[in-house]
């Protein structure tokens, strides 16, 4: 064979080994890749420790992780694959999915690990899997078989992920509260400020050395109640109760049907709402990142509070880098309750053509706590969970966190008072309802069934700072003892109706992602409590 004959041979390999192994156009190589993104932003919906259920941060989770598959996937075609553009587009379908769903192989891992009884093999399981995923794109990322199988099965997992997060959208039984026609309907401000301890707690629990909020809201014709107590001991329970002012869930295993009830409630179609709405007020509210927060039918305005910085912690918490994230970066439950607290006077529109009902709930200043007396960002508090405290922690680690909950409330204070100042300047008229849903957890109590709480764990949970601020017009002495009362007494005096209380009844009531655990009663144990006698 001469010369000429033998490259002619060469090249023909070369080509024949080059050729791609699909007849399929290349387009379709990008619906993987477009799918695997739909993936992430539908993880961000169900995240731990974001608790998102917001489609804005939904779509800009899926829009940030497109950014990325498509930067990996350019950077694989001309500088990995030779401007392959199929087995490029594959395997960076691939790196996406796998890097976007570690939290599932960590889970996997664990599971793997768990009956052999050897932590390193769950180790090496999590890694092993996606790397295994990645290589076969690598390998066989080219050929029809491969293109079709995964995206049936991109198809499969966002329809399968798209059913289970989708929000189940109910409408609250409750009819909204009477209104009386032709009574004074001030604006109103509903601001929950939450987790944040009673005075007496704090003075006790905390010893802190700075601004009290309360006396600082007494100065400022607010009426405190020294031994308010809250009808829940959770978040989801406690504000689902305050909008229904009622009591949502009873002892007993938390129903489907509650769970819708409650969904609806938070998302604002609730008797607290309609009452204003059918007084003609336009319902403002404002979006945190965490589920009970999203904006339902009934909300006129609604605003997205810190979106970014929400949508990026719940794609990184996603991926392998989140301990690095939660180590550098603050939480959005901290820095978007803080900025949703200096933008509250901006929610005031006093000299529009109807009253405004506000309603705002701060992220803050729950766990975790990360910020200093002075708003900026405690090095202590960098990576610091949503339980101020956990079982087992030591005197020492309670101390910390404690110091780190007081310089948070310092923090708090003075930017809720700097904008209350501000609202009741814009309007001296104003209505304002500041109250907590619950008290901090420095005991470990998140982590207990009810049974294993002390009276202090109690008390310091279940005891809350609640102040009203009404016009002079309205004949109201102040806040009722529990929070579900009290927004009875609230929403009587904007609407002018006569204020009709409720028994008062106290609840423990699990975590969200705790499902075998009832909600038990515990009214008479609260009663019995003499410890609960405010300042």
């Amino acid at each position: 064979m001469d010369r000429d004959s033998a490259a002619d041979g060469t090249v023909e390999e070369t080509a024949e080994r080059e050729a791609p192994a699909s007849d399929l156009p290349d387009a379709l190589w990008i619906v993987p890749v477009v799918l695997v993104t739909m993936i992430a932003g539908l993880l961000t919906q169900i995240t731990r420790g974001i608790h998102s259920a917001s489609l804005g941060i939904a779509l800009l989770g899926t829009a940030m992780v497109a950014v990325i598959a498509t930067t990996l996937a350019v950077v694989l075609y001309f500088a990995v694959f030779r401007r392959n553009l199929r087995r490029s587009l594959a395997v960076a379908a691939a790196l996406v999915f796998v890097c976007f769903t570690w939290i599932y192989w960590t889970t996997i891992g664990a599971a793997i690990a768990e009956p052999i009884g050897v932590a390193a093999v769950g180790d090496v399981a999590t890694v092993l899997i996606p790397v295994a995923i990645v290589w076969i794109a690598a390998r066989f990322g080219e050929r029809d078989r491969f293109a079709i199988v995964a995206t049936g099965l991109a198809f499969a997992i966002v329809l399968i992920m798209a059913f289970v997060v989708a929000p189940k959208v109910g409408r609250a039984p409750s009819p909204p509260v009477a209104v009386v026609d032709g009574a004074a309907h001030p604006n109103t401000v509903l601001l929950i400020l939450d987790g944040y301890a009673r005075e007496d707690v704090l003075v006790n629990d905390y010893n802190p050395g700075g601004l009290s909020l309360a006396d600082a809201l007494e100065r400022r014709g607010f009426v405190v109640r020294d031994d308010a107590v809250t009808n829940y001991s959770i978040t989801y329970a406690s504000l689902s109760s305050m909008v229904a002012m009622d009591y949502p869930f009873d002892e007993g295993m938390r129903t489907e049907d509650e769970v819708v009830e409650m969904r609806a409630l938070l998302a604002g179609v609730n008797p607290f709402v309609g009452g204003y709405r059918e007084a003609g007020y336009t319902i403002v509210k404002s979006e945190n990142g965490w589920a009970g927060s999203a904006c339902g039918s009934w909300i006129d305005e609604c605003y997205q509070t810190g979106i970014v910085r929400t949508s990026l912690w719940a794609v990184g918490q996603l991926t392998p880098f989140a301990p690095i994230q939660r180590s550098f970066f603050g939480h959005p439950f901290t820095s978007v309750g803080l900025q949703q607290i200096r933008e509250l006077p901006d929610r005031l529109d006093a000299d529009g053509s109807s009253p405004r009902l506000i309603l705002a709930h701060m992220t803050v200043p729950h766990a975790p706590a990360q910020l200093d007396a002075s708003c900026k960002i405690n090095p202590q508090g960098v990576g610091a969970g949503l339980h101020l405290v956990n079982p087992g922690d030591s005197d020492a680690m309670v101390d910390e966190a404690r110091a780190r909950y007081v310089g948070q409330i310092e923090c708090v204070d003075r930017e809720v008072l700097a904008s209350i100042d501000s609202l009741l300047e814009q309007d001296p008229d104003l209505a304002i309802l500041v109250v907590a849903d619950h008290g901090p957890d420095s005991r470990g109590q998140l982590g207990l069934n009810h049974d294993e709480w002390t009276d202090d764990a109690l008390i310091e949970r279940m005891s809350v700072l609640s102040a009203i601020r009404v016009p002079e017009w309205c004949d109201q002495d102040g806040p009722a003892l529990t929070t579900v009362n009290t927004m009875r007494k609230l929403a009587a005096c904007s609407l002018g109706t006569e204020f009709d209380a409720l028994p008062d009844r106290s609840y423990w009531a699990p975590r969200e992602n705790i499902d075998n655990l009832p909600v038990v009663e515990i009214s008479d144990r609260i009663r019995s409590i003499s410890a609960l006698s405010g300042r």
